[in-house]
């Protein structure tokens, strides 16, 4: 059984592979031509008319009689070669061609299973060293499938998945490999590594997710208070620049932004600020509409008195949204799977003009069963007895 060092440093002929650290790597020049004094096998990379020298004219003469089993081993051998080069001059080109050594002969599919398992566990070894963990992962697995008893496929498959974030699969991983060697102190070292590893990403996460939500509490709340008055709401329609979500009271009522249309004046609009929903319109009418409040711009002819001005809603608004999408409106996000075409004229739930009764309070109003709030409640202001009201009730209720 190979021995848990040799698993750290990576090899799966039992050669003796540096196990990576970034450090004492010595820094060498690859000089192609340089090659050529050596063996074949040992070439860092391909020389010029590299087909022409006898080493090479040999090796391919002697692969066209071997087994697939030898030329599998034959290609894991150059990788081995490859990965040792690579390591010991710190060069990512190198380890690249080990991988695709390992890579041609897996290609082979040879009878040979525990050859195939150091083929697919050695790239897993290099695919790590690239830090490619999913790819690294992958490999060690089918190492696994392909021979069992291969420990440094163990090895790797945990510390990919635990580089992964995959801590079951990582600590899986460990418990396979100790039970092929109990004895040795490493499995309890990477355990312990996976374990602490995963603590610190289970407290990020639960940090992550309490400070969402703390910021969701609000839209939570508003939320709550919304369902809990009876209030319909549709996708939002209309938002002002300096607030387009109602808000909370000391004592936890609703309170809104309310919007006033003239659709006499161009659509023209008034906004009341703090409407809260036990306040009837009435009030909030007598102060906007006073003999000495400034009058409307448009109004050349003084016809919005407050004796004349008349309120309506829109019955029907849209369709209706759901606690989801309503948490996200509350959040001003657009909610999402949520399509609307938004009001319709035709069917049970068609849209019309319906008027608002003077005394009734915003709260009133709003838990009509035709009421939905289009983002914030809006109303239309007409004057009575005068041309336009009568083209504006004609439009909407036909």
């Amino acid at each position: 059984m190979p021995s848990m060092n040799s698993i750290l440093t990576g090899d799966d002929d039992n050669g003796d592979v540096p196990c990576p650290s970034g450090q004492g790597y010595n820094k060498v020049d690859i000089n192609p031509d340089n090659n050529m004094e050596l063996p074949a096998l040992f070439w860092d990379t391909m020389p010029t008319d590299a087909d022409e020298h006898p080493d090479m004219i040999a090796m391919n003469a002697l692969s066209e009689d071997e087994t697939p089993e030898e030329r599998a081993d034959n290609f894991k051998t150059q990788g081995n070669n490859k990965l040792k080069q690579g390591l010991k001059v710190d060069n990512k080109v190198l380890l690249r061609e080990a991988i695709t050594f390992y890579g041609k002969g897996i290609a082979l599919r040879c009878s040979d299973m525990k050859i195939n398992s150091q083929l697919f566990s050695n790239r897993s070894h290099v695919q790590g060293l690239l830090c490619n963990w999913g790819k690294s992962l992958d490999d060690a697995l089918i190492a696994q499938k392909a021979d069992a008893s291969n420990i440094k496929s163990y090895f790797r498959g945990a510390k990919a998945a635990m580089k992964l974030k995959r801590w079951e699969r990582s600590l899986h991983q460990c418990e396979e490999g100790k039970k092929l060697d109990p004895e040795a102190p490493e499995w309890d070292k990477l355990l312990k590594e996976c374990a602490v590893e995963k603590a610190k990403d289970d407290e990020k996460e639960r940090k992550l997710k309490a400070g969402q939500e703390a910021q969701l509490a609000p839209a939570r709340a508003l939320v709550e208070a919304i369902s809990r008055e009876g209030v319909k709401m549709t996708g939002p329609q209309i938002t002002l620049p300096d607030r387009s979500r109602p808000f909370l009271g000391e004592a936890g009522e609703l309170h809104w932004p309310v919007v006033l249309m003239y659709p006499g004046g161009g659509m023209q609009q008034d906004v009341v600020q703090d409407f809260c929903m036990d306040e009837c319109f009435a009030d909030h009418l007598d102060v906007m509409f006073a003999d000495d409040a400034p009058p409307l711009e448009f109004d050349t002819r003084k016809e919005y008195s407050r004796q004349r001005v008349e309120v309506y809603y829109l019955s029907y608004a849209g369709k209706v949204l759901n606690n989801d999408q309503l948490l996200q409106a509350m959040q001003g996000r657009w909610p999402e799977d949520f399509t609307d075409s938004g009001p319709t004229r035709f069917g049970e739930k068609a849209s019309k003009w319906k008027r608002v009764e003077e005394a009734l309070t915003l709260g009133e109003v709003m838990q009509r069963p035709d009421y939905v709030c289009p983002g914030l409640p809006v109303f239309f202001v007409v004057a009575a007895d005068t041309v336009y009201r009568k083209r504006f009730l004609d439009w909407g209720n036909k």
